[in-house]
């Protein structure tokens, strides 16, 4: 029966299996246990169940959805990281954008800010152009902030919106230009 096989598709090797098995029980079961489900999921050990759970979250019926994502950006693999980010840049959610915006910008592990950019590039320009606005002028912020800011514009294809990033770049560190050119 369904009651018999749930638990057993929930300690499966698969997390593919997990995934679908939580995805299933989820309208059975009251959002509390769903909780307390992803909760220790997100807790595991184990890099592929956290990474999963993170795919995992943004399809379930939980109303803290974008915390729990937004808590995963905290977590110490890339790859969970970038997944998190991921779940939270398609949710959309304003809160999810400015945690993802303010991991990228500050983290100091390129692995991340490199797992990260490809999400960045993908949130409409109009919702990540206000956030990195606050390390304007472009010729006094860090390095970091205007390669990573070039490095979004040169995926995004809103990348006009970038224009004084681009332009205050020029008037910087050629070798900076030169590097982002080389990442498109």
């Amino acid at each position: 029966s369904l009651h018999d096989a749930l638990p057993i598709c929930l300690h499966d090797s698969s997390t593919r299996v997990q995934n679908e098995a939580i995805k299933a029980l989820a309208p059975l079961i009251t959002e509390a246990d769903i909780e307390n489900l992803i909760l220790r999921r997100i807790a595991s050990p184990d890099v592929k169940i956290r990474a999963a759970t993170a795919d995992l979250i943004g399809n379930l019926p939980l109303s803290r959805k974008v915390a729990h994502l937004c808590t995963m950006l905290s977590d110490t693999e890339p790859r969970v990281i970038a997944v998190a980010a991921r779940m939270l840049a398609q949710l959309g959610d304003s809160t999810g954008i400015r945690t993802i915006t303010n991991k990228y910008f500050t983290t100091p592990d390129e692995e991340i800010a490199n797992g990260l950019s490809e999400t960045m590039a993908s949130i409409p320009t109009e919702k990540v152009i206000p956030l990195a606005e606050r390390y304007l002028p472009v010729q006094a912020a860090p390095e970091l902030i205007v390669r990573r800011t070039l490095n979004i514009a040169s995926q995004s294809t809103g990348w006009e919106g970038f224009l004084p990033w681009i332009i205050g770049a020029v008037q910087r560190h050629e070798q900076m230009i030169v590097m982002v050119r080389r990442h498109r």
